[in-house]
């Protein structure tokens, strides 16, 4: 057996190893691609800058300011934005102690 012959022989099998652990990731990589992923969330939570969520609610930003102090839901971060799904509701919850003149001051 001449030594080219004796150094191929041994790489086919190394070569059939490394193949077949291709063919396992690539059947990894497959089953995950085929495995239904759920979609993400739809925002049901939109941000508005102060001065919009002021005018949508029909007062003034001073006004939104103080929501913010009583507890109006914002985000940490700056610039403040009022998370408007969770500001309505908080709103409603707090119409009579805000005394806010009219049925709906603040719908979308």
């Amino acid at each position: 057996m001449t030594a080219a012959h004796q150094n191929q022989t041994q790489t086919q099998p190394d070569m059939r190893t490394e193949l077949l652990a291709l063919r396992a990731s690539i059947d990894r990589i497959l089953e995950r691609l085929e495995t239904p992923v759920a979609k993400a969330p739809e925002p049901s939570q939109r941000f508005m800058a102060i001065p919009r969520y002021a005018e949508r609610c029909g007062v003034s930003e001073s006004t939104v300011r103080g929501w913010i102090r009583r507890g109006l839901p914002t985000t940490q971060q700056r610039p403040t934005r009022v998370i408007v799904d969770r500001a309505d509701a908080w709103l409603d919850g707090q119409r009579p102690a805000l005394r806010l003149v009219g049925s709906g001051g603040c719908d979308p």
